[in-house]
């Protein structure tokens, strides 16, 4: 059986709340990237016009945390 990686989880999880806190439903906060988290990424990318893609990657944690700065602030 394939364990979970613990930081692959934990970058999950910050994905996930981070989605969630920006009005995104990724589904229950679990730390799973599964379809419910690949949907609100995707629909994330499409709103903010990124590569739509699913993938959280560089540019998408980027804008991510460029729009939770900006309703902290």
């Amino acid at each position: 059986m394939k364990e979970r990686n613990p930081k692959g989880v934990q970058v999950t999880l910050g994905v996930q709340v981070a989605l969630s806190i920006l009005g995104y439903s990724a589904g229950t906060i679990d730390g799973y990237y599964g379809p419910n988290t690949t949907n609100a990424v995707k629909e994330f990318q499409k709103n903010n016009n990124l590569k739509i893609d699913g993938i959280a990657g560089s540019e998408t944690i980027s804008k991510i945390i460029e729009l939770l700065d900006k309703k902290s602030s």
